[in-house]
């Protein structure tokens, strides 16, 4: 007996079936998971041995009423039960196998009307992943700096910035500065020059807030890019220098500043800049944390450790205010009297 000839609606789902064997059902994008909602999350009715909506497909896939009973608390079941179903490795959560099982619960509808988005969603899961950008250069050390210097253009700011120079970069820190003016480089826009040095060439930023940096358009693109690359100063990228009583930037918030308005204290603050501008920006939890050796090679006498637990006590005590003790010497006296 000759075999009797497919329709051309079930061709294209047999074609369809057949493309996509083994695909991922995790693959189908919105636009296809929407298509299969609209269609599947309508109740239906019962045709053989299951219904044909979303109830049936997740009866089909192997769900038990109970974890169907979760999906129905979605704003689509459909959705709900696919983006679990790419999950479970063990029912097979490949788009052929979806296909089969809407052919099965009497839904080639379905099937028909998803064909396109389907296929194109297959089409480009198959697409050879794009290779990879090649690794951004590294800057050699001989173009990096410790620290971009953002500083006013009056006279007394420019100044200062020349001391901060002679002292940071002299022997005694042997800083690497990047200073504005002195070290840009020839050729390009100043803003793009000042974004590539603060994001890729300086390790930290120092910004002299002064009265001169209040009016300085310069200084607020350099302290908004810098604050931008280490938000709620997470890297301690930023260093502070108040030189004039003014106003701290509200971005500067969660950063401490290093006060210069006083200029005869100058000479022992300079050292603490130096010395933060030299640690790391990350510091490594080995660096501050003592280890099990350590713990164990520390020794207290007796003496010291009877000391130490007095002033906790002392410490933790909740002492009665003094009416209260007054009270109750005056009390003791009554006893004693009568």
């Amino acid at each position: 007996m000759a075999d009797e000839p497919i329709s051309d609606d079930e061709r294209i789902i047999q074609n369809l079936i057949a493309y996509c064997e083994d695909v991922p059902l995790k693959i189908l994008r919105a636009t296809s998971t929407k298509q299969l909602s609209q269609r599947l999350d309508v109740e239906g009715f019962v045709l053989g041995e299951y219904s044909n909506d979303w109830y049936g497909l997740a009866e089909r896939t192997g769900y038990m009423t109970k974890e169907m009973r979760k999906f129905e608390q979605h704003e689509s079941p459909t959705t709900a039960l696919l983006n679990d179903w790419s999950t479970r490795l063990k029912m097979s959560p490949t788009v052929d196998t979806l296909l089969k099982y809407l052919v099965e619960i009497q839904r080639p509808d379905v099937v028909l009307d998803s064909e396109k988005s389907i296929r194109r969603d297959v089409e480009h899961s198959k697409q050879p992943a794009r290779a990879p950008l090649p690794p951004k250069p590294k800057v050699p050390e001989s173009d990096r700096y410790d620290a971009f210097v953002v500083y006013g253009n009056t006279e007394r700011d420019i100044q200062f910035m020349k001391d901060m120079v002679n002292i940071l970069e002299g022997e005694d820190h042997n800083i690497r500065l990047y200073v504005p003016g002195r070290d840009d480089l020839a050729g390009d826009e100043k803003y793009v020059v000042t974004a590539e040095m603060i994001a890729n060439r300086c390790r930290r930023v120092i910004v002299v807030l002064s009265r001169g940096f209040e009016d300085s358009e310069d200084c607020d693109f350099a302290l908004k890019l810098a604050q931008s690359l280490s938000p709620g100063a997470k890297t301690k990228r930023i260093i502070p220098i108040l030189l004039d009583n003014v106003k701290i930037p509200l971005i500067l918030n969660f950063v401490g500043t290093v006060n210069f308005t006083n200029p005869m204290q100058r000479e022992w603050v300079w050292p603490r800049v130096a010395a933060t501008i030299k640690c790391p920006l990350v510091p490594s939890i080995q660096d501050w944390q003592c280890t099990i050796d350590d713990l164990k090679n520390m020794k207290y006498d007796s003496k010291h450790v009877q000391h130490l637990l007095y002033g906790i006590g002392v410490a933790c005590q909740e002492f009665p205010p003094e009416e209260e003790e007054e009270k109750k010497g005056k009390k003791g006296e009554k006893k004693k009297k009568t």
